[in-house]
């Protein structure tokens, strides 16, 4: 076979000519073709960076191996091109064999064509000719190919592109090792781009943007990265990533569909924190339509899709983008404005941005969608085992409320809106643990007053069963919210009728059953909506007094509506504690004429003087009105809703004892009812392992003989066994009634259930050399089976009845469970072993072939039993039986010169190869060890080994190790099944037990190397491992079975050496391997929950290790994990779950933690800065600096500026912020004067009526709040000095000495100056009098106008609570003063400029306003127009009517053309400066 150069140059000399005399006459040809591919296929320079995902996607790996893709740009140049930066991508993939490096060297000829069915999902063949965009020259080194391409014409056959170049040097694998990193092994593909000047940033640009979900559809990359090679890392400019995928789990859910749960991580590199989102995917399968086939895919017939619907934020790369919304397996650019991803084998655009929409392939796709789509989300609601109804509401949030920008993707939304209308989807509430789910159309919403009063009333024990038994079914509680209004307008809720409120009201308890409050809240709430709503109802028929006797004498019955009947069919016992509410959760028999009993039958009372205890009533009705429950009722004709979705148990055994008394007293079921029950999906069954549920004609109730056989995997075909690990053996004793509801029993039934499936598998029709056989018996022979034939009679189909056709149909045969090539089939060729006179004398195939059985086989004692006294090795004295044979070994030359009989095995007719297999056949009894041949030859002499041979070599470096080394034998360890989870995760001293050195057989020493001192049992070895510990690189494949092998070495230690753990072992686990809630983490970053976190927390509030994963068995090693570094003390997790904060939004989640790290009173570290979360519904909100934050607002005034943290925590945690993060408790002086720079009326509104004591002067370190009534500012110095000199309290305002920035004197002053009164001029009040004064007839010029108007704006108004008193004085002739008083509500001093008001009392009436209207227009026309008299009645007149209005602009301006009156632009002019932002 050529090597790898010799197959480039023969590419080159054969394909190309080079090196022949003759051109090659399609080269010009074959250039332009792949030059304009090249160029014009791909729009984006980020193609490339798909197709280098995609053929790594399509590339074989080995077993063991995790799949992984990494990028490395580098500014060195490796390749001696003069690049500027170069690309280096690195795959573990198998490697390029020949057939693709000559595929690679073509157009068109990709290796992966017509496979779209074993996974391929490149198809172009020119897809890796992509990179020609970025690089002019292309390296590719894989399996020893050392080769590059050149986008420009070689001078040898004037072809670019696809003509291979031997390299040698520039780049050397040891330069790219040195990039990759010299302590990594190199993977077996690296391509090396060194990149186009022009090409350096796009590429850049792009390598940052890779989106962290590109692994979300791929099966095989599990890992890809993102990073950047300087010498000077400062230099770096890409973003680094690194981008992980994991599947936890997955549920088979039917032979067409299946679900899991996938988690991506991205860990930026550059010290970015790592960002994990998980994804429930629903991968379905249909059929390919004919008349949706096309050529790119004639040989596909299944469609897959896969739906991603995210739990929680989506993965994003510094973008504000949603994500891509449609996968081709990797990311197209479109955006779908859909909450899930939808992926399937779209056909695409050439520029890959796009799926064909037109197309008719992937319009055949985008009409599957919705049907996979309503699959996956019922589901989601309807099958998760143990969620309460409360959490079922968030996953509405993947319907496609929102429309998209794309017409074939509406046509979708659209379908699958149509589609959910007509689904029992929509929960309901029931209050009982059985879940109920209807038809949107069939379900109402409440209003939210009357959902608080059925909370309370419930909470004081009033039953609300019958809730859903008014007509309409009721929305689940926990649904009816305002946040979900957009998803509920979406499937069409609407609100119950007003009458609903009035049966409801009426026959439920809610008037008597409930507390004076609750009672109260009901009779407001039909107070608040009686006009609007329920005048017109028959809650005006309700006697909702209490004093009015419910019962009202003697009548024949009432219902629970309260209307008394004597015409009936049947009773019902009231809904309360009812068993046909709890199975049922309405009543079906309304139409049937049945009477359901109100609930006051169950109460105490008097009747006609005669009192009865509760519930006496309903015995009385039971006995002669036959008043009936389930299991006593005759069914009704109709369907009963519950069947729809999962039973409890409970409720499943109350409907078999209902069949069962039924049968009994042979009452025929209605066909509605016994449909409804036997086809709806309410029996809880076992899937191959994986609960589910299905209809009872669908299910068996197995045998323990047959029922494991047909679930162990064995066959095609899911057999749906009734779940007896739910129901218990209790439902073996409903036969009888099973059968009734279509359940199946026998084997035959299964079997025949499984023929109607896949009819073929299980019947013994295929002709085989041992008869007629089931597909599963058979084998189809070909040459691999060969040396198998010569010693096992298995049964091979009959080729020469079937013919060599039969060949052609490997595939097929092979879905039927024959067994097509040999694949270490040992275990039947073993089965089926012929008889021992048939191994005699065998060729050297046959015996290579058995020794490799022995090897492979469980349990080889079959073979070794028929083998060992049959003479069928050849050996140098003839052919003997292994208990007659020696494996010579040159060891044995002392031997050999003393005895010369020995029959040694024939190791050149077994070509040498009969030297790896000392094991198999050392148990043949084939004689292999040096010792065990020497005493086989000395037991007859005098001869002995020495005495001291083992106190020898206790001492001795001898024993070899799988590390590769010489140890003493107490240094060694003996390898045993205890060993094999903790070698996973250690480097431990191993006895080499490969064939090349002691091989298995040391197995047979065990007891001899304990002597020596070799440690084998896995206890004793405890310090082996800590000494050993080595993680693996990928740390995520440590299993929990490595985990409890590392405690329990632990546990040793700490129990049995009651020795401590070293330091150094601390730092080699320091490492993201344990999983937790929150993702993979180091030790000392992780928490184990127990009884004592669940007073405080959920197990979802914080990194928690993974119960479901690690099993609750981890809870044992408490002691264990606090050693590796876990924090297992709730006092201790304060720190690490405030770390944890940022990761949450939920509202709920973070109250529970604040209450934690409340009640340990726990405080941020110095220098940790901390944030508070402030909400916005239960899902929403934002993070906030301490400092932004505020305890109390009592005055509301600060929203806008601070974050109030009492409207949105209670009162317990307030104290919590307080001392945690220091957030103040009331608004500080800077807030102050912060809200006073940006004051509003409101404020000042506020200010004037709140603001009723000013700081005053009292010493030099002193400040006094005084009554503001009592306290001036002061004007004039020399007044002030006489005013503090004659009063002994302080009269004037504060002021801080000296000024601070944030509280200017002067902004002090104007505080205080308004707090002494505020009112507001109006502008209207301004544009009448401007209006007034311009009347032609006062002949007053504009200026003048403006001057009579400024002297209003340039008052000082002071605003007091009590009328402004004035004193007045007349001298008389005699000497004698006359002194009056008169009490004004308003004054004006036009020489102060100073307004006096008393503040206007609106309380006091239109009486009060009216007066201040009166007195404060003549003020004001008197001190405008004192020059004119006449004038001022009719100025008043219009100011007062002003006043009435509020001076509303509108209204003054009718009041203007009523009386004549206009405003000039002069005076407009006017108005704007003066009010310039009105």
């Amino acid at each position: 076979m050529a090597t790898p150069r010799e197959h480039i140059e023969e590419i080159r000399r054969k394909k190309f000519f080079i090196g022949l005399d003759e051109e090659n006459p399609l080269a010009p040809d074959l250039y332009q073709a792949v030059n304009y591919l090249s160029a014009e296929l791909y729009t984006k320079d980020s193609h490339f960076l798909m197709e280098i995902i995609q053929n790594a996607e399509d590339n074989e790996y080995l077993e063991g191996v995790e799949p992984s893709l990494e990028f490395v740009i580098t500014s060195r140049d490796i390749t001696a091109t003069g690049a500027e930066a170069t690309l280096l991508v690195f795959n573990n993939e198998r490697g390029f064999s020949a057939k693709n490096i000559e595929s690679i060297c073509s157009v068109g000829r990709s290796t992966k064509k017509g496979n779209r069915k074993r996974g391929y999902i490149g198809e172009k063949g020119i897809g890796f000719k992509s990179v020609f965009l970025i690089t002019a020259q292309p390296y590719i080194f894989s399996n020893g190919y050392q080769i590059r391409f050149n986008e420009e014409p070689c001078t040898h056959c004037n072809l670019g592109y696809i003509v291979p170049e031997w390299v040698d040097e520039n780049p050397s694998l040891s330069v790219i090792k040195q990039i990759y990193g010299s302590g990594n092994t190199l993977p077996t593909t690296t391509i090396v781009l060194p990149l186009k000047y022009d090409k350096v940033s796009p590429v850049k640009q792009q390598l940052s943007s890779i989106h962290p979900e590109v692994l979300l559809f791929l099966s095989k990359i599990k890992r890809l990265s993102v990073k950047e090679d300087n010498e000077d890392p400062r230099l770096n400019t890409v973003n680094s990533i690194s981008i992980s995928s994991e599947i936890n789990f997955v549920t088979r859910k039917n032979i067409d569909a299946e679900s899991y749960l996938l988690h991506l991580s991205a860990d930026k590199a550059c010290g970015g924190s790592e960002r994990e989102c998980g994804y429930h995917m629903w991968r379905q399968r249909f059929p390919v339509r004919q008349e949706n086939k096309v050529d790119r895919r004639m040989e596909v017939e299944e469609w897959v899709i896969t739906l991603a619907f995210p739990f929680g934020q989506r993965l994003r790369r510094e973008t504000n983008s949603p994500g891509p919304g449609v996968y081709a397996f990797l990311p197209t650019e479109m955006v779908t404005n859909f909450p899930f991803i939808i992926q399937a084998d779209f056909l695409l655009a050439s520029s890959r941005e796009t799926i064909l929409l037109d197309n008719k392939w992937n319009q055949g796709i985008l009409n599957c969608v919705p049907s996979a789509f309503i699959n996956a989300f019922i589901s989601l609601v309807k099958s998760t085992e143990g969620a309460p109804v409360s959490s079922l509401p968030p996953m509405f949030g993947f319907l496609p409320v929102n429309s998209s920008s794309y017409p074939q993707l509406n046509a979708v939304r659209e379908t699958i809106k149509a589609t959910l209308v007509g689904e029992n989807i929509v929960p309901c509430e029931s209050y009982m643990e059985q879940k109920f789910f209807h038809k949107p159309c069939e379900v109402g919403r409440l209003m939210p007053a009357f959902w608080r009063i059925l909370d309370k009333a419930r909470k004081q024990g009033v039953s609300l069963q019958n809730i859903s038994s008014h007509g309409r079914y009721v929305l689940s509680s926990s649904f009816d919210k305002e946040e979900y209004n957009h998803i509920l307008n979406f499937l069409g809720v609407e609100p119950v009728d007003d009458e609903w409120y009035a049966k409801c009201i009426r026959s439920s308890n809610l008037v008597l059953g409930v507390s004076e409050d609750v009672y109260l809240e009901l009779l407001l709430f039909l107070a608040e909506n009686w006009s609007s709503r329920f005048q017109k109802t028959n809650i005006k028929k309700i006697p909702l007094l209490k004093e009015v006797d419910y019962l009202c004498g003697i009548m024949p019955l009432v219902d629970n509506y309260g209307r008394v009947t004597t015409v009936r069919r049947g009773v019902l016992v009231p809904a309360n504690g009812s068993k046909w509410v709890e199975l049922i959760g309405s009543n079906p028999w309304r139409g049937e004429g049945y009477v359901e009993l109100g609930e006051d039958y169950l109460h105490s009372g008097n009747f006609a003087g005669v009192f009865t205890p509760a519930k006496e009533l309903i015995k009385f009705l039971k006995n002669h009105l036959n008043a009936s429950d389930i299991p006593n009722l005759s069914p009704p004709n109709a369907v009963i809703p519950t069947m729809s979705a999962p039973l409890t148990k409970q409720n499943t055994f109350l409907l078999l004892d209902w069949i069962r008394n039924l049968k009994q007293q042979r009452v025929e079921m209605p066909s509605k009812f016994l449909t409804c029950i036997k086809e709806g999906n309410w029996l809880r069954i076992s899937l191959n392992g994986s609960p589910g549920y299905r209809p009872p004609s669908q299910s068996f109730l197995s045998s323990s003989s047959w029922g494991s056989l047909l679930q162990n995997g064995s066959v095609l075909v899911d057999i749906p066994i009734i779940d007896q690990g739910f129901y218990g053996f209790e439902i073996n004793g409903y036969e009888e009634e099973l059968r009734t509801i279509g359940v199946m029993f026998g084997y035959g039934e299964a079997c025949e259930f499984i023929g109607n499936h896949l009819i073929i598998k299980d019947g013994r029709w295929l002709r085989t050399s041992r008869g007629d056989k089931r597909p599963a018996e058979s084998v189809l022979f070909d040459q691999e089976w060969r040396a198998a034939k010569k010693i096992s009679d298995i049964p091979f189909i009959d080729q020469d009845y079937y013919g060599e056709e039969i060949l052609c149909f490997k595939t097929e045969l092979q879905l039927l469970g024959v067994i097509v090539g040999f694949n270490q089939k040992y275990e039947i060729v073993a089965d089926y072993l012929k008889s021992s006179t048939c191994f005699t004398s065998l060729n050297a195939e046959v015996v290579l072939f058995i020794l490799e059985c022995i090897r492979h086989l469980t349990s080889s004692d079959k073979l070794v039993r028929t083998l060992k006294d049959q003479k069928f090795l050849k050996t140098n004295m003839g052919y003997m039986s292994p208990l007659e044979s020696y494996l010579f070994d040159p060891e044995w030359g002392c031997l050999m010169r003393v005895f010369n009989s020995f029959a040694l095995v024939d190791q050149n007719f077994y070509q040498g190869r009969i030297l790896s297999y000392k094991y198999e056949l050392k148990k043949l009894g084939v004689k292999v060890d040096f010792e065990e041949a020497a005493k086989e030859k000395l037991k007859d002499t005098d001869f002995k080994f020495p005495s001291e041979l083992k106190h020898c070599i206790r001492e001795v470096k001898w024993l070899r190790t799988r590390l590769g080394d010489y140890r003493l034998p107490r240094e060694c360890i003996l390898f045993g099944p205890d060993w094999e989870s903790i070698s996973q995760i250690s480097l431990l001293p191993f006895i080499d037990d490969s064939d090349k050195y002691y091989s298995k057989g040391i197995y047979e020493y065990k007891e001899e190397l304990i002597s020596l001192g070799v440690v084998a049992k896995f206890k004793v070895g405890s310090n082996f491992v800590i000494s050993g510990i080595y993680l693996p690189q990928n740390l995520s494949s440590i299993t929990p079975a490595n985990l409890y092998s590392l405690l329990e070495c632990i546990r040793n230690i700490q129990q049995e050496q009651n020795a401590p753990i070293p330091d150094d072992f601390r730092i080699k686990v320091d490492k993201k391997w344990l999983k937790t809630n929150a993702g993979f983490r180091p030790p000392n970053k992780c928490l184990l929950f127990d009884s004592n976190w669940d007073f405080s927390l959920q197990r979802e509030d914080g990194p928690f290790i993974d119960e479901e994963f690690y099993g609750s068995n981890i809870k044992s090693y408490k002691k264990e994990l606090s050693a590796l570094g876990v924090i297992v003390d709730e006092k201790n997790g304060c720190p690490l779950l405030a770390s944890h904060l940022d990761f949450h939004s939920n509202f709920a989640t973070i109250v529970r933690i604040y209450n934690y790290l409340n009640k340990f009173n726990w405080v941020p570290d110095n220098g940790d800065t901390r944030n508070i979360w402030i909400p916005d519904g239960s899902y929403n909100g934002k993070w906030v600096r301490p400092r932004e934050c505020v305890l109390h607002d009592k005055h509301d005034l600060f929203g806008m500026q601070l974050n109030v943290l009492e409207k949105h925590y209670e009162k317990k945690l307030l104290s919590f912020f307080s001392n945690a993060f220091e957030v103040k408790s009331n608004p500080s002086v800077d807030d102050y004067c912060k809200l006073w720079r940006h004051r509003s009326s409101e404020t000042l509104k506020i200010l004037a009526e709140k603001l009723l004591k000013l700081p005053v002067c009292s010493g030099p370190d002193e400040i006094l709040l005084s009554d503001k009534c009592d306290v001036f500012i002061a004007d004039d110095l020399q007044l002030k000095d006489l005013f503090e000199q004659s009063s002994s309290q302080p009269l004037f305002v504060w002021y801080p000495q000296p000024s601070s920035p944030s509280l200017l004197r002067t902004e002090l002053l104007e505080i205080y100056s308004e707090s002494e009164g505020i009112f507001n001029w109006e502008k209207g009040c301004f544009r009448l009098i401007l209006g007034f004064l311009a009347d032609p007839s006062l002949q007053m010029e504009a200026a003048k106008r403006h001057e009579a108007v400024s002297r209003l704006l340039n008052l000082i108004v002071l605003e007091t609570l009590e009328p402004i008193t004035m004193e007045y004085s007349l001298s008389t002739s005699s000497g004698d003063n006359l002194n009056v008083k008169a009490s004004r509500m308003i004054r004006w001093e036009r020489e102060n400029s100073k307004f006096f008001t008393q503040k206007l009392d609106r309380s006091g009436g239109h009486k009060s306003i009216f007066e201040y209207a009166t007195y404060f227009s003549e003020v004001i026309s008197e001190g405008v127009l004192w020059e004119k008299e006449d004038h001022i009645r009719q100025l008043a007149e219009l100011i007062r009517l002003g006043f009435l209005v509020e001076f509303n602009e509108e209204a003054i301006g009718f009041l203007l053309k009523t009386k004549n009156l206009q405003i000039y632009l002069e005076d407009e002019g006017f108005l704007s400066f003066a009010f310039p932002s009105v």
